[in-house]
């Protein structure tokens, strides 16, 4: 297996594209920490600037074509669920900083599945753009009520839009 592989059929102006919006989301991330004026360890830098690089850059590359094809095939209304599933990044994050509070990554996850799976399984496919950003927006209301989580603060809008908000750009049937 190749990077390309990886990227699936990405052109290279796609992928340096997602790499450079996933360098960007490093730079909010270590801006928001900082402007927190958080105290973490070396570790746990590491571990929340890649959860950053993934998510942001998830962000762009889940709405582009090639993602969209291999990730939300119209034939397979589960794969982008069990997608969502397996992005256990909020549980990664309260692991890594244990000061965060374990209800609120909880809902995280929470909102971004049932979300995924409500675009995915529910008969909306006419008003799956709508749904996904409106979802979005209920999803990321609740949790800032919620959050407790200073330096974090990018970690549920990318979470949400990555993996609900994505659903917005319409699949090419």
């Amino acid at each position: 297996m190749t990077l390309r592989d990886l990227a699936y059929d990405s052109t290279q102006v796609q992928r340096r594209f997602t790499l450079g919006v996933a360098l960007a989301g490093m730079v909010l991330a270590t801006i928001c920490a900082g402007l927190a004026n958080v105290d973490w360890a070396s570790w746990q830098w590491a571990i929340v600037l890649f959860v950053a690089f993934d998510l942001i850059g998830g962000v762009a590359a889940m709405t582009m074509p090639p993602a969209i094809r291999k990730l939300r095939p119209p034939d397979e209304p589960l794969r982008p669920v069990l997608f969502a599933a397996f992005h256990v990044h909020p549980f990664v994050i309260y692991l890594a900083l244990p000061e965060i509070e374990i209800e609120t990554m909880a809902v995280l996850y929470g909102f971004a599945v049932a979300g995924v799976a409500a675009l995915n399984l529910l008969p909306v496919r006419q008003h799956r753009s709508a749904l996904a950003l409106a979802w979005c927006v209920g999803a990321l209301s609740i949790l800032a009520l919620l959050d407790g989580s200073f330096g974090l603060e990018w970690l549920a809008p990318a979470y949400m839009l990555k993996l609900t908000g994505s659903h917005s750009v319409p699949t090419a049937e």
